[in-house]
């Protein structure tokens, strides 16, 4: 999923007022400062998924070849190399 810069800030500000308004958070240091960390722990896991989408296309471009016409279905193979991959970089989906 791709996200704009404002998008993941409106998300972060969103998470940040749920769990003030749940009382499951207790700040040690500004808001402000804790909704930028939200912000860049969401825009650190987008830009690891882009990472791993961008490599996953490109495998499959480097074996499309090798594999043989009709037993080929794409999206099931590119969805076995993803899962390859978040187990590689150890990221949760």
């Amino acid at each position: 999923m791709r996200l704009k810069k404002e998008q993941i800030e409106k998300i972060s500000h969103l998470i940040l007022r749920n769990l003030k308004d749940k009382n499951l958070i207790t700040m040690r240091v500004s808001e402000k400062k804790v909704e930028e960390k939200i912000n860049e722990v969401i825009t650190k896991d987008m830009l690891l998924e882009r990472k791993i989408d961008d490599e996953a296309r490109d495998t499959l471009d480097k074996y499309r070849s090798q594999i043989k016409g009709d037993e080929f279905d794409e999206r099931k193979m590119l969805m076995m190399i993803k899962k390859e991959l978040v187990k590689k970089y150890k990221f949760v989906m």
